[in-house]
């Protein structure tokens, strides 16, 4: 061991459902996945995910590829295996959860320049979303692959784009769609990244999309 003991900051880890391997990264007192969830069966973007004994995901445009590059994209109760608790572990790892809107803002804040309004419903945290941005020849030209922190936490979110209710696909390219575990009524909180801004959306979002899914360590 030439670390002298220091504790790893980033690596990698096999999810034994299926033998996939995914990136890590430590920010701050959180481990968080370094790439979208990719588990599960593809199905037609035209067709909901439903409650049965196999987790199912969508591919951008219906192409496995696609998951392959971008990791899947869950409804809400996919994601959640139809709990609502928000230290769920849904289709997350063994060891792993879905993060919480609170977790979720503790990363954007420690990633700000100055105060991070957890309640707020727009784009803040500037410049958190360029940070947490990565693989540069995925996102479009815009502010926030070009801002000089970007991809400084090793976070690496990448514009999966997204699945609509209707089952079309959108934003590829430009747009990161990040859910969390937290619901009120019939939507939930989301973190999106935009390629024309180093800031982070927050907001209420209906459960239906689909969306990419980091998990966070427990």
């Amino acid at each position: 061991n030439c670390s002298g003991g220091a504790e790893a900051t980033s690596g990698t880890f096999v999810d034994a459902r299926d033998g996939q391997e995914y990136a890590w990264v430590k920010i701050g007192d959180q481990t968080w996945m370094a790439e979208n969830l990719n588990v599960g069966n593809m199905i037609n973007g035209v067709n909901d995910q439903i409650n049965n004994s196999t987790i199912e995901k969508y591919c951008y445009e219906n192409l496995e590829s696609n998951c392959d590059i971008y990791g899947g994209l869950y409804q809400w109760n996919e994601m959640m295996q139809y709990v609502t608790a928000e230290d769920a572990q849904g289709i997350c790892p063994e060891g792993w959860h879905i993060p919480s809107d609170a977790q979720w803002h503790a990363l954007e804040n420690s990633l700000a320049t100055g105060t991070c309004d957890p309640s707020r419903r727009n784009f803040g945290c500037d410049p958190a979303g360029s940070k947490l941005a990565g693989s540069y020849d995925l996102w479009n030209d815009g502010n926030l692959r070009n801002h000089i922190d970007f991809n400084d936490s090793g976070f690496n979110s990448i514009p999966a784009g997204y699945r609509n209710a209707d089952g079309s696909f959108s934003s590829l390219g430009s747009s990161s769609y990040l859910w969390s575990s937290s619901i009120g009524g019939s939507r939930a909180w989301i973190r999106n990244l935009n390629s024309s801004n180093s800031s982070v959306y927050h907001n209420y979002n209906g459960l239906a999309d689909g969306f990419s899914v980091r998990c966070l360590q427990n």
